[in-house]
């Protein structure tokens, strides 16, 4: 399972890129191949949609994640809390971030059976990359 976190207005919110998520990813664009594509519209409101939409997604089952590890986290963010938090200044940074979560570590997190028998074979991780997405003031004027 792909694990990360976010940091929007100086919280640190888990993100998971969890099987749930991929099959909502799937009927949303025909496939998960085809996110880079909805993140790369030439239509920039379509591009901020998509890219809330997913973060949300990854928000709820990053919270879930969590709680089943028995840590702490706060409540997942919707996309409401990223219309009124976030601007398209934060969209490269949103989407790294996302992105990373998804792509990133690429190793496995649970052992199999036949799994670290070897002296070459691979550790679980539970080290979650971090990626600062937004202090949550850029674009707006309120404090």
């Amino acid at each position: 399972m792909k694990i990360g976190t976010i940091e929007i207005n100086g919280t640190s919110y888990p993100l998971c890129f969890s099987a749930r998520v991929m099959a909502r990813c799937n009927k949303r664009y025909g496939g998960i191949e085809n996110i880079s594509t909805a993140l790369d519209d030439k239509d920039p409101m379509k591009v901020l949609d998509e890219t809330f939409w997913i973060l949300a997604e990854m928000s709820e089952a990053g919270s879930k994640y969590a709680a089943f590890q028995g840590n702490q986290a706060p409540e997942p963010f919707s996309t409401d809390f990223l219309y009124d938090f976030c601007g398209m200044y934060d969209l490269q940074g949103l989407q790294a971030g996302l992105m990373a979560t998804i792509y990133g570590d690429m190793s496995r997190d649970i052992l199999t059976d036949d799994q670290g028998k070897g002296k070459n074979s691979p550790k679980p991780t539970t080290e979650i990359p971090k990626m600062e997405a937004s202090s949550g003031t850029s674009g707006t004027d309120c404090e």
